[in-house]
């Protein structure tokens, strides 16, 4: 059977393909206890899905977890700059969800692309730029600690924005080179941030959700905290939410 042939620009798409595949199986061979660790970290989301099945707004934990599984696929292929883009996501997503789960109306309105929010001219529930973290905190709870597990938040976001606004640091490319590499230090740098996000989005809705979270069955909520790292868990028991 002849095989059709494609074109140059086709083949080009194709090569890249190539390599990036050979990126990902290199990544999953060099890298497998991390990227292991991960995926078990990530678990953690279906026992969010679980304790907040009674909500519209919990169908964002599927968001946020193939913001997740996004992540690795993009690291392990090399690509770390879009790998800090779906971790970015993820945050997004997690904050979304801390917000609307106790906002249903809103989120029927969001769901639905309504910015109900520039209609009625009252400030965005995040509030402005960088300081709907500290808007998000304070809806929360009161505390010194929230306001410090806040600050984590929005510094991992400012962060990952690097990303999205083609930090220099953060380009794909080097030189003349087009095909991305794997890169060792890349890698385990992205590995110890996606752990941090792992950490702080259960943080952040424990914060958000702690009535549920205290509803879990024990084998639940071990995995979720399984996932957060002491420095979070510090905060929130500093907060009576542990």
């Amino acid at each position: 059977m002849i095989k059709p042939k494609i074109s140059r620009q086709a083949s080009d798409v194709a090569q890249m393909n190539k390599v990036l595949s050979q990126n990902l199986i290199r990544s999953l061979k060099e890298f497998k206890k991390e990227v292991e660790i991960i995926c078990e970290q990530s678990r953690c989301l279906n026992c969010w899905s679980n304790a907040l099945q009674a909500y519209e707004s919990a169908k964002l934990i599927s968001e946020i977890f193939v913001d997740l599984y996004a992540s690795i696929h993009f690291s392990g292929c090399a690509l770390y700059k879009y790998a800090d883009m779906a971790l970015r996501s993820a945050l997004e997503n997690s904050l979304n969800l801390a917000y609307f789960v106790n906002h249903p109306v809103e989120f029927g309105w969001w769901e639905k692309g309504k910015e109900w929010y520039l209609e009625s001219k009252v400030q965005h529930p995040w509030g402005e730029a960088y300081s709907y973290f500290k808007y998000l905190g304070s809806g929360l709870s009161n505390s010194k600690a929230s306001e410090r597990l806040v600050t984590h938040i929005s510094s991992e976001y400012k962060e990952l924005s690097k990303s999205i606004h083609s930090s220099s640091l953060r380009l794909q490319t080097g030189g003349a080179k087009l095909s991305p590499s794997v890169d060792i230090k890349r890698f385990e740098s992205w590995s110890r941030r996606i752990q941090k996000i792992v950490s702080v989005i259960n943080a952040l809705l424990i914060l958000a959700c702690n009535k549920q979270f205290r509803d879990m069955t024990k084998s639940d909520k071990n995995l979720v905290l399984s996932a957060i790292i002491k420095e979070h868990k510090t905060l929130l028991q500093s907060m009576d939410l542990l």
